[in-house]
C-alpha cells in the first residue's frame, strides 16, 4: 500500500472579505486511511451558492456547497447563502508501485453559468516513500566515491553512468525560482489575483520539477533504482532538496583526511588546480556536508572513512549493507568489490602507514595554507596532522 504525506494546502484566495476579490474560501485537507479528505467553504460575490470544481489533472469533478455554514454566516451576515456553502469530499489516493510522484488537486469556484470563476487553492499531498532504492554517494573527490559507488551499483546490479552530476541542476532551478519570485515584478504581479501568476504557488512548481527530475532518474536507471555517485560540494549543498524529491532515500558520505586528501589531488590532477583551490575545496566539502547531514531526517546517511574502506573492507561492506537493507547475496558481492576493485585508491602500504603534514615534502608556505583554510575541518573531525592520522 502506497504511503502518503500529509498534504499541503495553498489558500490563493483565503478569507478575506467577499467584496474586495469577488470571492472568499477556505480549503482544508487531510489523510484519512487511503482517501484525501478535502473540505472547506466558499463564497462568491457573484449572486448565488456557487458551485465548486476539484481538478486532478484534466480530471474535473463538480463539487456541491450544500452543509451547513453557521461559523460562515457570522463572519458574512449580509450574504443570505452563506449559512449554507461547506462543502466535504473523499478522494481515493491511487495507490500501487506506479505511484511515485504528489498528487496535485485544484479548487475553482463557478458562480454562475458565463461569470468569470476563481482559482481558490491548491493542494499538494506527496508519496511519503517510493519502490525501489535510491542511493546518493557523496563527498570530496578523492575520498572513496567512486569504490563505494561502483561496489552498491554492482550488489544491486544498477546501470554504471560513472558520475551524475544531475541533482545539483534541479537545486540550480529551484533557487533561481526562488530569486524570480522574491523579483519586484513578479512580487506585484502577484499580489494581484486578477493575474495568473497570483494563482501559482512557488511550492507547485517546485513539486512539479521534483516530478520531472524523479521521471527523468527513472527512464535513466530503467526503473526505480538508482545509485547516483556525485563528489563535490554542489552536490552535497543539493542532498536536503533530494530528500524532498526521495523521501526514502540514503545518503553515503564518504570523506578522507586532508593531508591524504590533498596529496591526491595533487598526484591526479597536477597542475590543472592550485593547491590554494584543492584546500578550499576539501574544507568546504567538509563543511557544508555537516550543514545538509544536520537536515537530513535521523537514519538516512552513513559516513564511510577512505582509511577504514582501504583497511577493513569487511566491516565497511557490513555497515553499507545494513544502512542499505541488502539481501545476503548483495552483501555478498559487495563485499567481494570492495575487498578486490578499489579504483582510485592510494597505495594500500600508504593507508597502513600515514605520515604527517611535516613529512609531506611540501614548501612551509604551503604548510602553512593548508592549515589556515584545512585545520577547522580538520578538528571538527577529530584528525590530527602527524602519523597518528586521527583521535
Amino acid at each position: 500500500m502506497t504511503r502518503w504525506n500529509a498534504p499541503a494546502v495553498y489558500n490563493l484566495v483565503g478569507a478575506r472579505p467577499v467584496e474586495e476579490l469577488g470571492w472568499a474560501a477556505s480549503v482544508e485537507a487531510s489523510l484519512q486511511g487511503d482517501r484525501l479528505q478535502v473540505s472547506g467553504w466558499a463564497l462568491s460575490s457573484q449572486g448565488e451558492v456557487p458551485g465548486l470544481w476539484l481538478c486532478l489533472g484534466e480530471e474535473r469533478m463538480a463539487v456541491a456547497l450544500e452543509h451547513p455554514s453557521p461559523d460562515v454566516a457570522q463572519v458574512y451576515p449580509a450574504q443570505p447563502w452563506a449559512a449554507r456553502c461547506r462543502f466535504s469530499v473523499a478522494l481515493p489516493l491511487p495507490q500501487g508501485e506506479d505511484c511515485q510522484d504528489p498528487l496535485t488537486v485544484m479548487v475553482h469556484g463557478q458562480p454562475l453559468a458565463g461569470a468569470p470563476g476563481m482559482h481558490l487553492a491548491t493542494l499538494i499531498c506527496s508519496v511519503a516513500a517510493n519502490a525501489g532504492r535510491k542511493v546518493f554517494v557523496v563527498g570530496s573527490p578523492r575520498s572513496g566515491t567512486t569504490a563505494v559507488g561502483n561496489a552498491i551499483r554492482g550488489a544491486l546490479g544498477l546501470p554504471n553512468y560513472g558520475e551524475a552530476h544531475l541533482l545539483p541542476v534541479l537545486h540550480g532551478l529551484i533557487e533561481a525560482l526562488d530569486r524570480l519570485w522574491e523579483t519586484p515584478s513578479v512580487r506585484e504581479a502577484g499580489a494581484n489575483v486578477s493575474n495568473l501568476v497570483a494563482h501559482v504557488p512557488p511550492e507547485e512548481i517546485r513539486s512539479r520539477l521534483g516530478t520531472l527530475f524523479r521521471q527523468m532518474y527513472r527512464h535513466l536507471h530503467a526503473g526505480q533504482s538508482f545509485c547516483d555517485k556525485t563528489p563535490g560540494v554542489p552536490m552535497l549543498r543539493a542532498l536536503p532538496l533530494a530528500q524532498v524529491v526521495w523521501p526514502d532515500a540514503r545518503f553515503i558520505f564518504c570523506h578522507r583526511r586532508g593531508v591524504e586528501n590533498v596529496a591526491s589531488r595533487l598526484r591526479k590532477f597536477g597542475a590543472e588546480g592550485d593547491f590554494q583551490g584543492h584546500c578550499q575545496d576539501w574544507s568546504m566539502a567538509m563543511r557544508v556536508w555537516l550543514e545538509s547531514s544536520a537536515l537530513l531526517s535521523p537514519g538516512s546517511w552513513l559516513q564511510v572513512e577512505q582509511r577504514e574502506l582501504a583497511l577493513a573492507p569487511d566491516t565497511v561492506a557490513q555497515r553499507l549493507a545494513q544502512h542499505l537493507q541488502l539481501e545476503p547475496d548483495q552483501h555478498q558481492r559487495l563485499a567481494e568489490y570492495l575487498r578486490h576493485q578499489r579504483p582510485e585508491q592510494t597505495a594500500l602500504q600508504a593507508e597502513q602507514h600515514p605520515v604527517g603534514l611535516q613529512d609531506l615534502g611540501w614548501p612551509p608556505e604551503q604548510v602553512d595554507t593548508f592549515r589556515s583554510l584545512c585545520g577547522e575541518m580538520m578538528q571538527r573531525y577529530g584528525y590530527l596532522e602527524d602519523a597518528r592520522y586521527s583521535l
